[in-house]
């Protein structure tokens, strides 16, 4: 997917990648109780396999540079492993800001990673339904603009 970045002198890289999260436990299961009528296949497709499945996946963002804008899934549908993808993102490469994405609309997951990362604050744009102090609150299904400079 191609992220929309509108700007005067300089091109600035976006990065969304919605399906590479952070998944070392996962079971066919537990997808299947996450995602009713789910078959393996889609399973296998979804779910990096281990650890090092998504190290490897992710590992060629750590020589792109500085990213301006990131859409880092951060899915409580999966645990703690949508604060670990987001935590391993923000870790591996410079990210400016970033927003974290399928929240399933449960926005208050957006203050539990405030919480456990609350370094991150400055970085995030989002639905901000608890007035936490991050770099920009969003309103849903309105569109929003990042001043990149």
């Amino acid at each position: 997917m191609d992220i929309l970045v509108i700007g005067k002198k300089e091109f600035s890289k976006g990065y969304y990648y919605g399906e590479l999260f952070w998944n070392s436990f996962m079971t066919f299961e537990d997808y299947k109780r996450q995602n009713p009528g789910a078959d393996k296949a889609s399973f296998e497709k979804t779910v990096p396999t281990n650890a090092r499945d998504f190290k490897k996946f992710t590992e060629p963002l750590r020589n792109m540079g500085s990213i301006d804008y990131a859409m880092l899934p951060l899915d409580p549908r999966w645990y703690d492993y949508g604060m670990r993808t987001v935590d391993h993102y923000l870790d591996l490469t410079d990210i400016r800001y970033f927003s974290p994405m399928h929240l399933w609309q449960q926005w208050d997951y957006i203050a539990k990673y405030y919480e456990h990362r609350p370094e991150a604050a400055d970085k995030m744009i989002a639905v901000n339904t608890k007035g936490l102090r991050i770099r920009q609150s969003i309103e849903l299904n309105k569109p929003y603009f990042i001043n990149l400079r």
